[in-house]
């Protein structure tokens, strides 16, 4: 995970909660990868019966993070940003876990 995404378990609850309130959870690549790595973690454990996804702070995700994102070309940023926000996106749709 990295600093801004965290995945705690307890017990049959997997807690996923994006964690950079001062940007109001805007998503930028770590956080992507992030996500879809939990998203491995939650289905590989044999506990997990439910899945909270939450965002810290006063906005659950303000979407992807302009700045992170705006200095790419415009194909670079369709292979980068689009490719994997869809592969992590769609890793969190198919969790068994509700």
């Amino acid at each position: 995970m990295s600093a801004f995404v965290e995945l705690t378990f307890e017990g049959p609850l997997a807690n996923l909660t994006l964690k950079r309130a001062e940007k109001l959870n805007a998503l930028d690549r770590p956080m992507i990868d992030s996500l879809a790595d939990a998203a491995r973690a939650i289905e590989a454990s044999r506990d997990v019966r439910v899945a909270i996804l939450s965002g810290e702070g006063k906005a659950f995700c303000a979407g992807g993070d302009i700045a992170a994102w705006s200095s790419l070309p415009a194909l670079e940023m369709w292979r980068d940003w689009t490719r994997s926000g869809h592969r992590a996106f769609e890793a969190l749709a198919r969790c068994a876990s509700p």
